[in-house]
């Protein structure tokens, strides 16, 4: 991978699909698609793990749950046939994540410097970061964040 930021698409041995978005210095900063913890290691363990990988990969609009919200709670998000452990891997707007923050108690906040919803504390003690990224959906152009996208057990109430 060259020196770029930007978001890429890569697949591991294994079937493991990771997007790069940062190589620069000799590393590249990556995590596993529906993830939200950044990894960096060197590019050439990267190179040596990963080749190019260009998915059909459509989101859809949906309802979703987390088990840990009031039970009348729906958020409205966009996800496509990602799963993490069985459980859907939503990504919302602004505005949904913001509603969300408000229903968090402090565990959730948003950092708009870095155009981020930040999870304090994350899984492992540390912090999570769920930054904004722009999709194509049926056509347009939204911006969207993977709150606790392969993190978190979200329920997808609808089926496509």
């Amino acid at each position: 991978m060259s020196e770029r930021r930007g978001v890429s698409l890569y697949m591991g041995r294994e079937g493991t699909v990771v997007e790069a978005v940062k190589a620069e210095g000799g590393r590249v900063t990556f995590w596993v698609r529906g993830s939200s913890y950044r990894m960096t290691v060197s590019s050439c363990a990267f190179g040596a793990s990963f080749s190019m990988h260009s998915p059909e990969q459509t989101l859809s609009a949906g309802s979703f749950r987390g088990s840990w919200l009031p039970s009348a709670v729906r958020l409205k998000g966009y996800s496509s046939q990602l799963v993490w452990n069985g459980w859907a891997c939503p990504h919302f707007t602004r505005e949904e994540g913001l509603r969300l923050v408000g229903m968090m108690g402090g565990q959730l906040r948003f950092d708009a410097a870095a155009d981020s919803f930040i999870d304090v504390p994350g899984a492992f003690g540390g912090q999570a970061q769920y930054d904004g990224r722009d999709w194509e959906i049926d056509g347009r152009q939204v911006h969207l964040y993977g709150i606790g996208s392969g993190a978190w057990c979200w329920r997808r109430l609808d089926r496509r």
